[in-house]
């Protein structure tokens, strides 16, 4: 089925429905006229509370550039210009939160797994059952892709000087998360490299189409992080999140999960352990479907430091 066939099997999508989204924003913009006196907003939060959780209904999606150059214009017309400069102030500039540090390197060399041994876990895992779940939920977790102490050792790896770019923090006063971060890879690791090659591999062979060659992001999350549901838009209907952390030890919550921004019916990924692999639609691109994903506030483990770190494979 061809995108233009897809767009139209998925049905009238919410955020691009045409008259809808202003009929949302112009009445977000009079409810910023019953605020409690002094108070006021960023432009950000107007966009993400007032119009896509109380107007849209949709409350854990991400607000994108180019909504926060459009919504405010259609919100200044509804109300006028001197309601919106009353109520809605650009945000104090805050240094970003610390991120959670690498685990201590390991002593002993880290296993290096073998690409045969990659396939092999995968195509145990993708069974017919988890293909169906894929093309119809747009998302499946495919266990120990890695087995643990393989990715303990890819996660350290990450953490040595050099081998991750500065990071990238999500900020609620740009509407996309907070109390996380995701790296360019400056180097990719012969482990990270064989978990790319096997994955590729068995997903196309199964009819799912991923960016092969696409660039890695190590993903950052200390506790209370949160990603707001959002699309990537990179020419491939599917994508892969890595799990390196431990779930239960290193922090618990923090699923990754897919959402239909039309039924609102979410998936929610979980992960049972680290090497684990989730499989979702990047777009609707993959389902015909107007899937979005995200992640789930993290949350403290039994460990004494809480992370979350995961790799995000063909960005």
């Amino acid at each position: 089925m061809g995108k233009r066939a897809l767009r139209k099997a998925a049905g009238a999508h919410p955020l691009k429905k045409e008259g809808g989204v202003e009929a949302h924003i112009a009445a977000a913009a009079r409810a910023l006229e019953r605020l409690p006196r002094g108070q006021t907003l960023s432009t950000a939060r107007f966009c993400r509370q007032l119009v896509l959780a109380q107007q849209m209904q949709l409350p854990d999606f991400s607000v994108g550039m180019s909504q926060l150059l459009r919504w405010p214009r259609l919100a200044k017309a509804a109300v006028g210009e001197a309601v919106w400069m009353r109520r809605v102030v650009p945000a104090a500039p805050t240094p970003p939160p610390p991120l959670p540090p690498f685990p201590k390197p390991r002593e002993a060399p880290p296993p290096l797994p073998a690409v045969d041994a990659i396939v092999s876990r995968l195509q145990a895992a993708l069974t017919a059952e988890a293909c169906a779940a894929l093309r119809e939920a747009g998302g499946v977790v495919l266990p120990r892709a890695l087995l643990p102490e393989e990715a303990a050792g890819l996660l350290h790896a990450l953490g040595e000087e050099g081998a991750v770019g500065r990071p990238t923090h999500l900020r609620e006063s740009q509407g996309n998360g907070r109390l996380g971060a995701y790296h360019q890879l400056l180097r990719t690791p012969p482990a990270l490299a064989a978990v790319a090659e096997g994955a590729a591999s068995v997903l196309a062979a199964r009819g799912f189409e991923v960016k092969a060659r696409g660039k890695h992001l190590l993903l950052r999350y200390g506790e209370g992080g949160v990603n707001y549901a959002h699309q990537d838009h990179t020419g491939f209907p599917y994508q892969c999140a890595l799990m390196l952390s431990t779930p239960g030890s290193d922090f618990t919550g923090g699923d990754t999960y897919t959402i239909d921004a039309c039924s609102r019916r979410a998936t929610e990924l979980r992960y049972a352990s680290a090497g684990d692999l989730a499989v979702f639609a990047s777009s609707e691109q993959a389902t015909g479907k107007h899937l979005y994903h995200g992640m789930r506030r993290v949350e403290r483990g039994s460990a004494a430091e809480c992370h979350r770190f995961a790799i995000g494979l063909f960005q």
